[in-house]
């Protein structure tokens, strides 16, 4: 049977569940095309294919040793190298990723990874999963952001509620199921970048049209990756704009019907496979 290690990199921070349902949904998708998967905490597999999350993490601890990763790994990327651009951990960190094969969900990232001798990358489009076994067919009159109050978010949540006057409930620090049955239960999550300029957080978006719930969201700074959501997603332009927006209900049930997490789980796997893992793993032993 085929084998696969999902790796998380270990964090102390409060965002350290931030993978786990994406984590889960690849376990899901990779189990039912016949992997079987494993699942370590900082510790590498030398006899598999490695999918590594939050590698950035040991950059930004510059308390923390960088660990060299061997060639039977790939980089799952969802930091957003826009926005960030200070960030003495950036540079290091992207220098970093073209060692290895790379799955990213945004097309500026990739074309900001510099691209080293063996370097191959995959633009990773998330699909439709039911992330939750409950239903719940009531709606309460609440909108739901949830993440990090940053400063470029702050003064658009404060408009929205101060403003126009918006039932808007706040979630932060808040996981797994209270914070799905406020999504799910939501008239719409909002979604805003964690800086100005930052890229469309994608993860974000999917998780609330897997709960059903629609999304309404600031646009980013990668305007092909808008293009592929407005389908399902209404974007606004300005902060003028969230006064005009009206809710599109039937957004979820289209995106449930197009798009397929599974589908796009089975295009990776054919990608890792032309990556040829083993064979570097086995040249460098």
């Amino acid at each position: 049977m085929r084998e696969i290690c999902i790796v998380d990199i270990s964090t102390t921070a409060p965002t350290s569940s931030i993978y786990v349902e994406l984590m889960g949904a690849l376990s899901t998708s990779f189990t039912q095309l016949g992997v079987k998967v494993h699942f370590e905490i900082d510790r590498i597999r030398h006899d598999m294919p490695n999918i590594i999350f939050g590698r950035y993490r040991q950059f930004v601890d510059e308390t923390r040793v960088v660990q060299a990763l061997p060639p039977n790994c790939i980089i799952f990327n969802l930091a957003p190298l826009s926005g960030v651009e200070k960030a003495p951990w950036l540079g290091p960190y992207i220098h970093s990723l073209k060692d290895h094969p790379v799955i990213d969900y945004s097309y500026y990232n990739l074309g900001f990874i510099p691209a080293g001798e063996e370097a191959q990358h995959f633009l990773f489009k998330f699909g439709y999963l039911p992330l939750s076994a409950f239903k719940f067919p009531m709606k309460s009159r609440q909108f739901v952001f949830y993440g990090k109050v940053t400063e470029h978010r702050l003064p658009i949540l404060k408009y929205l509620r101060e403003e126009l006057k918006i039932p808007l409930r706040v979630l932060t620090n808040c996981w797994g199921h209270e914070r799905d049955m406020r999504i799910a239960t939501a008239q719409a999550t909002i979604n805003i970048g964690k800086f100005d300029a930052s890229l469309l957080e994608v993860y974000r978006i999917w998780h609330s049209l897997c709960l059903g719930t629609p999304v309404i969201s600031e646009k980013g700074g990668d305007a092909r990756l808008v293009d592929d959501w407005r389908e399902y997603v209404q974007f606004v332009d300005a902060p003028e704009s969230w006064r005009h927006v009206k809710i599109d209900r039937t957004s979820p049930t289209r995106y449930a019907k197009d798009t397929s997490f599974v589908q796009e789980t089975e295009r990776l796997l054919r990608w890792i496979d032309q990556c040829n893992l083993s064979t570097k793993k086995r040249a460098n032993e």
